[in-house]
């Protein structure tokens, strides 16, 4: 919840294609979550994500 509308999209390039998100490390999926959120919300198209590496939950 603390990324929720954290990022927005300001001025869009024409794209000719689906569009990767791409981030260093996952631990919750909020930063990717959020991405996909304002992208979507200007009509573009999401269709996968990369990551280097997934954090490993505390126990």
């Amino acid at each position: 919840m603390n990324l929720v509308g954290a990022f927005g999209v300001e001025k869009i390039a024409r794209i000719y294609g689906d569009i990767v998100l791409i981030d260093d490390v996952v631990t919750t999926g909020s930063t990717l979550r959020e991405a996909r959120r304002a992208l979507s919300a200007c009509g573009l198209k999401v269709s996968a994500a990369i990551t280097a590496c997934v954090a490993q939950p505390l126990r």
